[in-house]
């Protein structure tokens, strides 16, 4: 008989992370296709490890992912890259310089391992741009209709020239 083990967050996904990384999703590319990458993500490339996931809709995940705060850096990096497949729009670091340091091979003397660093990933779903991406639209199509009036009016007052072009 097998045992089921189920890791929830305590409270909010981010409340006790050392870094959060919010990634916005746009095209064709969905929330659920970005978790499963930064789930892939973690376990092949940072070293780390899934320890907590909360999604409250189709637009929005949370990732929670323990890994040694050496590889934080590579992880930030590789979603700035958008091997996860969406776009950074935050990133807020919270730790100590020496929790990200890697451990000095030089000593001789055997070092404790350092407690793994908590990397919350937030995943929405990508929208217009909020009510700026909404105004900018609504003005472009405005200007693009007046100057496409314009050209009609112009092309209808103008007499038409002796040497055959319009």
């Amino acid at each position: 008989m097998g045992v089921l083990a189920l890791t929830r967050v305590a409270g909010p996904a981010g409340a006790d992370a050392d870094a959060t990384v919010s990634l916005q999703v746009s095209g064709s590319t969905n929330v659920e296709t970005v978790r499963q990458k930064v789930t892939e993500l973690s376990d092949t490339l940072w070293g780390g490890t899934k320890i907590g996931e909360e999604t409250s809709s189709n637009e929005e995940s949370t990732v929670v992912v323990a890994l040694p705060g050496s590889n934080l850096d590579a992880a930030v990096a590789s979603l700035r890259r958008g091997e996860a497949g969406a776009e950074v729009t935050g990133v807020s670091i919270d730790l100590d310089p020496e929790q990200m340091q890697p451990r000095a091979l030089a000593t001789g003397a055997p070092a404790s391992a350092p407690e793994p660093v908590r990397l919350v990933v937030e995943i929405t779903e990508g929208g217009s741009g909020g009510p700026w991406g909404t105004l900018v639209v609504a003005v472009l199509f405005i200007v693009a209709a007046l100057a496409g009036i314009t050209l009609l009016q112009r092309k209808g007052s103008e007499a038409p020239r002796a040497d055959g072009w319009d």
